[in-house]
Parts: structure tokens; sequence; C-alpha cells
């Protein structure tokens, strides 16, 4: 049943578990072509599945770094931020509730933000910086 598209085989699909799911934009014009791996029945193919899937490009030139990583009590979240403007942080725990937030001027370049993490539990935090021309930079810290 290899290659057999969903419209084919959509009668017994539903009960059959599905190791992979992957998306290939062979010719942009055409659109996305998801492809769904079997136990046992084969690949599936489907180029109407999903629709306005968004193309996610992934060469960017804003990165962020944080240090020192781990931190004890300050951290520096230094972001190469394309344009200048206001931005806002915040630090997330992994139960997902926000512990630290605030706001900082960037400029076009390299910028530091101080963050004092000397009062937050030890563990893993996401550190997010976004700005208001829509740049967001997200980060791991570990405080310990």
């Amino acid at each position: 049943m290899a290659g057999t598209t969903w419209e084919e085989a959509n009668d017994g699909l539903a009960r059959v578990p599905v190791f992979e799911l992957r998306g290939y934009e062979w010719r942009p014009w055409e659109g996305m072509t998801i492809y769904a791996g079997t136990h046992g029945r084969g690949y599936f193919k489907t180029e109407n599945l999903l629709t306005n899937t968004k193309k996610i490009n992934k060469k960017s030139n804003a990165s962020v770094k944080i240090y020192p990583n781990p931190s004890s009590d300050k951290a520096v979240v230094s972001v190469e931020a394309t344009k200048s403007g206001m931005a806002t942080y915040s630090v997330v725990n992994i139960n997902g509730q926000e512990v630290l937030n605030g706001s900082a001027q960037l400029n076009a370049g390299t910028n530091n933000i101080k963050l004092n993490v000397s009062a937050l539990n030890n563990g893993y935090y996401f550190v997010s910086v976004t700005t208001t021309s829509g740049e967001k930079f997200t980060g791991k810290l570990l405080k310990n």
C-alpha cells in the first residue's frame, strides 16, 4: 500500500498507528505535501490535509545567548537584534508560570539585558525577549 493517498485508503487509516509525519515542499508553487508513515500499512501522502501552512524562515539574523549559564544570582541575556526599539522580556518556569518580567531599549546589533535571578528557585527557565517590531528571541537558563 506504499504511496497510497488518503482518499484511496481513508477507510482504515484512523485505526493505524502513525509513527512519523513529514511535510515537504518540493515545488513551492504547488504547496506542501504531507507524508504519514504507519506501522504495517505503508505510507500515505496528501497535498490537501493542511491549508495555509506557513513556511518558517530559519535564516534569521536574530539570536540570543544567556550567560553565565548556569547562574546563581545574575544572568545576562545577550540579544543580537536586527532593528532598534523597545522590547519586553519574561522568564517562565517549567510549569509555565511567569516569574520575572520587564522591558528594555534595544539597538540594532548586540544588546545585553541584565537579570537578577537570585530570588528564583533552582531549576530550568525559559527566557523570552519580544521586540515591538515582532522579533522574538528565546533561550534556556539553569538557575542553581
